[in-house]
């Protein structure tokens, strides 16, 4: 199936790269296509070496993105090294970013991130359409996204679920050790 998903990529990105993180978004976009289809949404893929063009283009193209993000697409790139992705709700169209590092694309677990991220659209529409608001525990927000990021993502490449039930494991031992902070 075709869905209205507009992916951009920054000069950085390769082709194989794009075609790998479209796989996953399509993936997740089949797997929730009963509860939410995509329309008009933003992907945007960049490298770590691509810093000042991603917040040019930001800035030209997607003023209200700038918002939304925190200190600027540069100081994320300056803090996490790459090591980032993040979903937002932009004037009701959902939007994606996600540095895609090279030292990254081997580790399986790297292929949980855009099917995660696919969950928070998929809950940013429930919220907005049914007026639920995202006034539920981040704990289970994010405890969600991570299991269909690590089931549809992960899975594919590890047939005996190994690194499925680790990663599920491991969020369960970071709340259990109050990595994670539950509101009253």
């Amino acid at each position: 199936t075709a869905y209205d998903i507009n992916y951009t990529t920054s000069p950085g990105v390769t082709a194989g790269m794009l075609t790998e993180q479209k796989g996953l978004i399509q993936r997740a976009a089949d797997y929730w296509r009963g509860w939410y289809i995509p329309n008009g949404v933003e992907v945007l893929y960049i490298t770590q070496n691509d810093g000042p063009w991603a917040a040019n283009y930001i800035h030209q193209n997607h003023p209200t993105w700038e918002t939304k993000i925190s200190g600027g697409i540069q100081s994320w790139l300056s803090n996490y090294k790459c090591c980032f992705s993040f979903a937002f709700d932009d004037s009701l169209s959902e939007v994606f970013v996600q540095c895609l590092n090279t030292d990254n694309q081997n580790d399986p677990t790297y292929a949980q991130v855009g099917p995660h991220e696919y969950a928070h659209w998929v809950q940013y529409y429930h919220s907005l359409t049914e007026g639920v608001g995202i006034s539920v525990a981040d704990w289970l927000i994010e405890g969600s996204a991570n299991f269909h990021g690590l089931a549809l993502g992960v899975m594919q490449t590890t047939p005996n679920l190994e690194l499925v039930n680790l990663g599920l494991a491991q969020h369960a031992t970071s709340f259990d050790a109050g990595l994670f902070q539950v509101p009253p």
